[in-house]
């Protein structure tokens, strides 16, 4: 959930709250490279507050205070539940034009337990090349769940690039390759590394105007 409240002409506080849930299914078949992975089930809470500034019919900065909360357990229920918490300050550029968007972040986020804070960021552009076809880029280095090997959260240097086609009124192409160079910090264990990388693409139809 999403809100802003105007607090003068070029002036709004901008708040958020959000949860999410990611259940583990069971492993049926159990290979040497599966058996000594461990799943995590997880739940993240997420608040967010802070002001908004319009300096522009076009541009504007915002100043954001961010606290997650992650509880997690294992999926096999073998071991007792692991809490991390987020802390995050961040500044938020933002330009709007006609035909792009492009929008940077950069902050820092501090993690509890483990006792040590990393830069963040994100650097987003998107533009109309032609009337019917989107791309976006995304760059970011982010604080997020760690769902297998180790409890707790990753350090996710990530890379996106998305296309959509809007094939007629209601009918869009979509396609995406994304690429993750992920580190693991927590209580536990600090420093494995893992990449993955990701390709897909879809039709997205729109049942109406609005959904």
């Amino acid at each position: 959930a999403d809100g802003s409240y105007p607090l003068g002409r070029i002036l709004s506080l901008k708040g958020s709250l959000a949860y999410s849930t990611q259940r583990i299914g069971r492993i049926q078949t159990q290979t040497p490279d599966t058996s000594t992975v461990s799943f995590f089930d997880t739940n993240v809470y997420t608040g967010s507050i802070g002001p908004q500034f319009r300096l522009t019919p076009t541009d504007s900065i915002a100043f954001t205070y961010q606290q997650s909360l992650i509880t997690q357990t294992q999926s096999t229920g073998s071991s007792g539940s692991i809490d991390t918490s987020t802390l995050t300050l961040s500044t938020e550029y933002a330009r709007v034009m006609q035909d792009w968007t492009f929008t940077v972040v950069g902050g820092a986020t501090y993690i509890e337990p483990a006792g040590v804070t990393y830069p963040t960021g994100i650097v987003t552009l998107s533009t109309t090349p032609e009337r019917e076809t989107t791309v976006q880029l995304d760059f970011s280095k982010l604080i997020r769940p760690s769902y297998f090997i180790v409890g707790g959260v990753i350090l996710s240097d990530i890379g996106r690039v998305q296309i959509s086609h809007r094939l007629s009124e209601r009918l869009s192409l979509q396609g995406s390759a994304y690429y993750a160079m992920n580190e693991t910090v927590s209580s536990q264990s600090q420093g494995n590394k893992f990449n993955n990388l990701t390709l897909s693409t879809g039709l997205s139809y729109n049942l109406t105007r609005t959904m």
